[in-house]
């Protein structure tokens, strides 16, 4: 049955390549709201649907309806130039967006998602107040903009800015969305709490089943294989839950954000630089990989499997992660078939990480373990030749990075190109020489083609998030997963554990906070997820570090909380993975073309979404199906 349900799975994959990547504005208002698996063709709708003025949102959410008027004498030299530009286009020019004669106005489709820099000049004034600013504008909100003589010359303006439309806030059904998932878990504690009680047992007996059963059946016994089975159950050593919680969370958000994440900004993919709630799910799964590739390995070694058949292990289900990423390209057209993926860098990370951890794989030695200063650096000190290579690939990663020249752009360039910016000279350099590396490697035509940055900056080079170059950065950050199982297996008391993951969530964080400059933008080495920077990938690994802690504090060490729902996911993630990029796009009940094309609609569709994988892997676990490979 478990086949068949994978092979199922696969083969509706490969009916559907070419189908969903056709889908229009489901897809997501930045492009695609699975930089993962879609590439919108030429065919697309995704440009028919009515937008803002930038181009950045639909009409339903993110925007606001601004109303600009003329109001300087009707003579020809009176008519005024507007333009604007969104402040999250970093470095970029202000974009001319309309021309209007005296005596007239327009209305124009504004963004709400980032401030707007607004700049409203004529040839007739020598000054002009409140006509250069940059305003914050609410989510269909209704503005209005005047501008007009102040002084009797005619020489100085006043540009007035007005509100007669208040706006909604856009965060209003994320609010009710928290009260009815706290309501569910709120009543799933009681009714648990009541099984505890032995008040349904009560119940049940009050009812007469207990005496109906035994007086027609008999009351049954246990066996002398029944108390063996569970005898031996009990001994068995408890698993971590918080390891399989933390990765269920993962793959959770990673599933709402590729349906869309209620189309927020802050649920989808940064346009460059920054981080966002979607950046942190790919790092945090790539994290909770490596947690778990020494636990493994431990477990196989103890069992007396021989390196070599470890190894074998690592290469096949590399190969398998590998090609199920190709066959979920979604793309059946082999001239513009995309190689690089989110599972083929799984694939690579997992490949190369358990390589390696298994290279020193052996018994703990315990004598020196005696030794206290040795046993406070043992996770470390131990694996110290797996330290040196891991440095020397990031040295080699920044020296290629900001020491080599590509494509005619300067060395160290890093940023997103595009004809939006003032430096017409970047326009082709998006992504510097990770860029330039994928393009040369898999041709321009075998990459992602319409990354996040594509319309606020313009760019018109395809650019790979999931690039050969972030690969080397994608496995120091499974090596720092590695480190925390490591912790585990090294340390087996949760008050050492707890405090190695929160030093080490404190270390990672701090550097990153210094490679960043504490900036979004003006730091050494900015957070960046397409290009997965060191510093986005330190950020990733602190709060990774830091979660891993609280799970781990709440769920194995006080029992507070058992990891549901989340737990579910994360022993099924792969499967789950699978089967959300397969009805990703109009599969009801998964998704459906949006009517009303509101925040509200969408993060509904969304939460849906993930909630009923959530159901189906619960399903799964209790008909103890696991999709392993």
């Amino acid at each position: 049955m478990a086949t068949y349900i994978v092979l199922y799975l696969l083969a509706s994959s490969i009916l559907q390549c070419g189908v969903t990547s056709a889908q229009d504005d489901h897809l997501s208002d930045d492009i695609c709201f699975s930089e993962y698996s879609c590439n919108v063709g030429e065919d697309s709708n995704y440009f028919k649907a009515e937008r803002d003025v930038l181009g950045l949102h639909h009409i339903g959410y993110d925007t606001a309806e601004v109303t600009i008027q003329n109001s300087l004498p009707n003579t020809m030299e009176n008519s005024i130039n507007v333009s604007l530009q969104s402040t999250e286009c970093y470095q970029c020019k202000l974009l001319h967006i309309a021309t209007i004669d005296a005596r007239m106005n327009t209305t124009i489709k504004v963004d709400t998602a980032w401030p707007t820099e607004w700049l409203i000049s004529s040839t007739s004034i020598s000054k002009a107040h409140n006509c250069n600013n940059t305003v914050h504008f609410g989510e269909n909100g209704r503005y209005t903009i005047s501008i007009a003589f102040i002084d009797a010359q005619r020489s100085v303006a006043n540009c007035t800015f007005t509100t007669p439309g208040r706006p909604q806030n856009a965060n209003l059904p994320i609010y009710i969305a928290i009260s009815v998932y706290v309501g569910i878990a709120v009543i799933y504690i009681i009714l648990l709490q009541l099984k505890r009680s032995g008040l349904f047992t009560k119940l049940l007996s009050c009812l007469s089943v207990d005496r109906l059963v035994d007086s027609d059946l008999g009351t049954p016994t246990l066996n002398a294989t029944e108390i063996t089975i569970n005898n031996s159950k009990a001994t068995k050593k408890t698993r971590l839950r918080s390891l399989d919680t933390f990765r269920g969370i993962a793959i959770c958000i990673m599933i709402f954000v590729n349906y869309g994440g209620g189309k927020y900004w802050f649920f989808l993919h940064s346009r460059w630089n920054g981080i966002t709630v979607a950046d942190l799910a790919f790092p945090w799964f790539v994290f909770i990989m490596g947690a778990s590739i020494k636990l493994s390995q431990t477990a196989q070694y103890r069992r007396g499997e021989s390196h070599g058949r470890i190894f074998l292990k690592i290469l096949k289900r590399s190969i398998i992660l590998f090609g199920i990423g190709l066959i979920l390209q979604a793309g059946n057209d082999l001239a513009m078939y995309r190689v690089p993926g989110v599972l083929q860098r799984l694939a690579a990370s997992y490949f190369v990480g358990a390589t390696l951890q298994l290279l020193s794989l052996k018994p703990p030695n315990e004598a020196r373990l005696r030794n206290k200063f040795y046993r406070l650096f043992a996770d470390i000190f131990d694996y110290w030749y797996e330290w040196v290579l891991i440095i020397l690939s990031m040295v080699a990663y920044c020296c290629v990075s900001y020491l080599v020249a590509a494509d005619g752009c300067p060395k160290g360039y890093l940023g997103p190109g595009g004809d939006n910016l003032k430096d017409s000279s970047l326009s082709n350099c998006t992504g510097g020489v990770a860029g330039s590396i994928d393009r040369w490697l898999f041709t321009k035509n075998h990459i992602y083609q319409r990354p996040t940055c594509i319309i606020l900056y313009n760019t018109s080079v395809p650019y790979d998030p999931e690039g050969a170059l972030g690969t080397i950065t994608s496995i120091f950050l499974t090596f720092l997963g590695i480190q925390a199982s490591k912790i585990i297996s090294t340390y087996h008391s949760p008050t050492s554990r707890l405090s190695r993951f929160l030093i080490w969530g404190v270390i990672t964080g701090g550097l990153a906070a210094i490679l960043c400059g504490v900036s979004k933008n003006d730091g050494w080495i900015p957070i960046n997820k397409n290009l997965w920077s060191p510093s986005y990938v330190l950020a990733s690994a602190g709060m990774a570090f830091i979660l891993l802690a609280f799970c781990y504090f709440v769920i194995d060490v006080m029992n507070w909380w058992s990891g549901v729902p989340f737990f579910y996911a994360g022993m099924n993630s792969i499967l789950i993975y699978i089967g959300h990029e397969i009805l990703v796009t109009f599969a009801f009940p998964f998704s459906w073309k949006a009517i009303h094309d509101t925040h509200a609609e969408h993060l509904a569709m969304n939460l849906i979404g993930v909630s009923l994988w959530i159901v189906i892997s619960m399903w799964l676990y209790y008909i103890e199906f696991f999709l392993k490979i």
